[in-house]
């Protein structure tokens, strides 16, 4: 209740400002006795009129949003028709406001610095009158506003011919699992796994359908039990049409985002803040049920791999995924400061294993590490760890003592084929990547700098 009575309390308080000002100068002018003043008065009794309309219809629309919102908390399909709803209203919405609050507040200073100062300053109303001209125009067009579902990976794209054995055991997973096989399997580094439904941009090429991302750094970790759960867990993903739920609801919120960033590049504008904030509280409140579905989605998935492996191997595949990121973000945090030192890391992944294996931590201070710690994700709202171990009814305390992978267990990296030559082409790919991308950073704070 909290968040609604909010989001109508901020967007009441900031979209009553035209009002408050034609109100404040009524009453000045309205102390001046002169037949100009009458006529002033007049007019902007005219405004204050337009201004509690304005309002009125802000509020109204408000309340349907908080309406859609409510009902968004039904199920994933209300959740992605009222969100996309949600969407038009506000973006009408917010595009009348910014035309009309932006028209009022133009009106009213050049009355009234046309009655005190005499005189009229152009360039201040066409600012004033450009801003709102500007905001309305970028909120219509992101209406309509084709959004760019195509992402990024860094990553190779691998067939069956070149890695028989993983397509294998994948394949093998998924006819057992009762699903479809992914289109696509892509090898990269990170700390983390996923599925994407998206069109791709890979260092093999551009890929469609259905993709899985595998991490190299974390098969290291993983017996291939536990490897077949994640695997199981993503597959999930596709079975129940979660990748396809994400790629239409983001592409609407992606389109939210838009909007907010082209009215934070008219900051000298105060009639657009509540306009802003609308669209800031809009997104908040249909975020909170988004999140709770994919929480759910989240727990189904873990499920799922722990009914086809075991409870135990799903929960220790989580467990090892969350603790050994730690080791991940300092391979990363080394990678940059290596880059800024014009060297290379050959194997990012050598490193990351080395770390690991050198280094001792007690119990008590992973499960430190591990008490909040939520494991990363490109898209989806994760559980935290705890909640996830709670379903799986594991205890945390049993599964530290299978951190590590033992002499007699094979991991799960032994079903790629040449896996260093990936590992090192992957690294130095990415090195390249960052080093460019440190070197624009650079060259823009220098030229700030140098204007400055």
């Amino acid at each position: 209740m909290k968040k609604y009575i909010k989001f109508i309390s901020v967007f009441g308080a900031l979209s009553i400002i035209p009002l408050l000002f034609i109100g404040s100068s009524i009453i000045i002018i309205n102390d001046m006795d002169s037949n100009l003043s009458i006529q002033l008065v007049r007019d902007l009794l005219e405004y204050k009129f337009y201004a509690w309309l304005l309002l009125g219809f802000g509020f109204i629309s408000v309340l349907i949003i908080c309406l859609l919102s409510i009902i968004a908390n039904l199920n994933r399909l209300s959740l992605l028709i009222t969100f996309k709803l949600g969407f038009w209203i506000t973006t009408i919405v917010s595009s009348i406001f910014a035309i009309s609050q932006t028209i009022l507040l133009a009106l009213t200073i050049y009355y009234l610095v046309a009655y005190f100062a005499g005189r009229i300053y152009p360039k201040l109303l066409i600012l004033i009158v450009l801003g709102g001209i500007y905001a309305f125009y970028y909120l219509i067009s992101n209406l309509f506003k084709k959004i760019n579902k195509e992402q990024t990976i860094i990553g190779y794209s691998v067939d069956r011919s070149e890695q028989n054995k993983l397509w294998d055991f994948i394949i093998k997973i998924s006819n057992n699992f009762n699903t479809k096989v992914p289109d696509n399997v892509v090898l990269g580094l990170g700390d983390n796994y996923y599925v994407l439904q998206s069109d791709i941009i890979c260092l093999s090429g551009h890929l469609q359908g259905k993709t899985l991302f595998i991490s190299l750094p974390c098969l290291y970790k993983f017996t291939e039990e536990e490897f077949e759960s994640i695997i199981v867990h993503e597959l999930s993903h596709f079975k129940g049409q979660d990748t396809l739920y994400t790629l239409h609801f983001y592409s609407t919120w992606r389109k939210i985002e838009n909007s907010i960033s082209d009215l934070d590049s008219i900051n000298t504008n105060i009639t657009l803040l509540p306009i802003r904030f609308l669209l800031v509280n809009f997104m908040n409140l249909f975020q909170l049920a988004e999140a709770k579905f994919s929480r759910e989605r989240e727990k189904i998935a873990d499920l799922n791999g722990a009914k086809f492996t075991s409870n135990r191997s799903m929960a220790k595949a989580l467990v090892k995924l969350s603790f050994f990121s730690n080791f991940w973000e300092f391979v990363e945090r080394k990678t940059i400061e290596t880059i800024r030192n014009e060297q290379y890391i050959t194997n990012k992944n050598k490193l990351f294993n080395h770390l690991i294996a050198n280094t001792t931590i007690e119990n008590d201070k992973i499960k430190q590490l591990l008490e909040t710690k939520i494991i990363s994700h490109p898209v989806d709202s994760h559980p935290s760890l705890f909640e996830r171990l709670f379903y799986l009814e594991m205890n945390l305390d049993d599964l530290l003592r299978e951190l590590y992978i033992s002499k007699d267990d094979i991991s799960a990296a032994s079903l790629i084929n040449n896996i260093e030559k990936f590992e090192e082409d992957l690294s130095y790919t990415e090195q390249e990547k960052l080093r460019q991308y440190l070197y624009l950073i650079e060259n823009l704070r220098n030229e700030k700098n140098n204007e400055d």
